[in-house]
C-alpha cells in the first residue's frame, strides 16, 4: 500500500473525477444578466406613460366640457329646473299673491299697483335655453300691447345672478319691465316649478292659470290669456 505524500499533486484520473467548481466552470450556462432589466423596465415605462397621459387628457376634456355646458350651482340656484315642454294649468279659484320687487334700474313695482289690468308674468333665467327661444316672442307681445290699458307683461328673473340677467336682457333687447327675485320669495308664493313659466292674472286679481314651458308665439300668449280668463269666468258663474 502506497501513501501519497502530503501536498502531492493529484493524478490525472483523480483530476478528471473531481467535480468542477461552479466559479470556474466556463462551460456552464450563463445566468441571466441583470443589467438587461433596466432596458425592459424602460421599454414598459415608455409604453405605459403615453397611455396614462392620454387618459389624463381625456379626463380634462370631459371636465372642461361638463363645466362649459352645465350651469354652475350659483347660476342655477337651489332647485332650478327647465320646463322643456309646454302644459296648461287652470287655476281660477284664488287671488294672485301680491308682491313688491325692484327692476334692474332700482325702481319698485307692486302687483297691487296693477289692479284693473290683466297681468302676464313670465318667470325666466338667463341659463335656460327655452327662455332664450321665447324672448323674441315676449318682445312681440309687449310691442303689440304696450299702448293698451288692459294688459301688461312683466318678466321676473329667478335662480339667476343679476349680472347674468342683465346680460340676457341686453342680448335679447327686452323692452318690457323685468324684475329680480333673488331671494326667491315670489317664485315660492306662486309655486313656480321651473323656467320658463308664465302666469295669467285677471283684472280683478284672480290667478286664472299658468303655462309651464316655452311659449310658441305672441299670438299663443294672447290665446292663453283669453282661454284662462274664459275658464275662470265659467268657474265663477257655477
Amino acid at each position: 500500500m502506497m501513501l501519497r505524500p502530503k501536498g502531492a499533486a493529484m493524478s490525472s484520473d483523480q483530476h478528471q473525477n473531481t467535480p468542477p467548481s461552479p466559479d470556474n466552470d466556463e462551460d456552464s450556462v450563463p445566468m441571466h444578466d441583470e443589467t438587461d432589466a433596466p432596458d425592459i423596465q424602460v421599454s414598459l415605462r415608455d409604453r405605459i406613460i403615453p397611455f396614462s397621459a392620454l387618459g389624463v387628457v381625456v379626463i380634462l376634456i370631459g371636465v372642461f366640457a361638463y363645466t362649459l355646458y352645465t350651469p354652475t350651482s350659483s347660476s342655477l340656484g337651489a332647485g332650478g329646473r327647465v320646463n322643456a315642454t309646454g302644459s296648461k294649468v287652470y287655476i281660477g279659484d284664488r287671488m294672485a299673491p301680491d308682491f313688491t320687487l325692484e327692476t334692474f334700474d332700482g325702481e319698485t313695482v307692486s302687483l297691487e299697483d296693477l289692479e284693473g289690468k290683466s297681468v302676464v308674468i313670465n318667470f325666466w333665467s338667463s341659463w335656460c335655453p327655452p327662455c332664450r327661444d321665447e324672448a323674441p316672442m315676449l318682445n312681440q307681445f309687449h310691442e303689440a300691447t304696450q299702448d293698451s290699458d288692459d294688459v301688461i307683461l312683466i318678466g321676473v328673473a329667478v335662480w339667476d345672478r343679476p349680472e347674468d340677467s342683465l346680460d340676457f336682457m341686453r342680448q335679447y333687447n327686452l323692452s318690457f319691465t323685468n324684475l329680480s327675485d333673488q331671494r326667491g320669495s315670489v317664485l315660492i308664493d306662486y309655486g313656480v316649478y321651473g323656467v320658463p313659466e308664465t302666469y295669467f292674472i285677471g283684472p280683478d286679481g284672480t290667478l286664472n292659470g299658468k303655462f309651464r314651458g316655452p311659449l310658441e308665439s305672441a299670438d299663443h300668449i294672447h290665446e292663453l290669456k283669453e282661454e284662462f280668463a274664459a275658464e275662470a269666468n265659467r268657474q265663477a258663474s257655477q
